[in-house]
């Protein structure tokens, strides 16, 4: 056998793991999405797929892992989103955080069975994290794209149009965690919420941007 040879074979290998690896998290993301963390194991995964469990733990070793992998895949297209979006925005700091939040309203809205998923897995693991590895790769994500509404807030209050005794940093984590858990508690509970309300509960996430644009804005 020529090296070259041997180089393309060990190619084609690779490409063929990297295939089965996207099909592994495709499947288990729709499982996880529509019955859940718990009602889901790495039994009824790989038979989904049409593996062997043996074949399955190759790639991941525990139904937790895999759901790790998938919480940093939802939130890579989330970030992804939002750094498009906010590459469009035009006004003044202000105008721009409004803008930004009605775009993520429609976000959550177009796909609530991601953002239920999020408050599963929020849920699911209240405790330590149990992978190192994936742990520090959630939190450099989290941490490399949490700068969008701080600019935004700093640019509001360099233009004149948000107030100044505003922290950029902690307001625009504010503005970020109360977004995700207001979703999370609305798209999980939307049901029973409506009816013991009394008022349509996706209202509410929306009606909260506007109350973050009031506190905001430099009167």
């Amino acid at each position: 056998m020529t090296i070259s040879t041997s180089v393309h074979r060990e190619q084609e290998r690779l490409e063929q793991k990297e295939k089965r690896k996207n099909e592994i998290l495709n499947v288990a993301r729709e499982l996880f999405i529509t019955k859940g963390l718990s009602e889901n194991t790495m039994d009824n995964i790989a038979s989904e797929i049409k593996i062997t469990r043996r074949t399955l733990y190759r790639y991941y070793k525990t139904k937790e892992e895999l759901a790790f992998e998938i919480e940093i895949m939802l939130f890579e297209e989330l970030y992804y989103f939002q750094t498009k979006i906010y590459k469009t925005l035009v006004g003044n700091g202000l105008k721009k955080i409004e803008l930004f939040l009605n775009e993520i309203a429609s976000y959550v809205e177009a796909k609530p069975s991601i953002i239920r998923f999020s408050g599963v897995f929020d849920f699911y693991f209240t405790g330590e994290y149990p992978y190192l590895e994936l742990t520090n790769r959630f939190k450099n994500m989290i941490s490399s794209n949490d700068y969008i509404l701080e600019q935004l807030i700093r640019d509001g209050i360099e233009d004149g149009s948000i107030r100044l005794d505003i922290d950029p940093v902690i307001t625009g984590l504010t503005i970020s965690n109360v977004l995700l858990s207001l979703s999370q508690r609305v798209l999980i509970r939307e049901k029973h919420l409506d009816e013991e309300q009394g008022v349509a509960s996706r209202e509410m996430i929306r009606h909260q941007f506007k109350l973050f644009i009031y506190s905001l804005e430099r009167k």
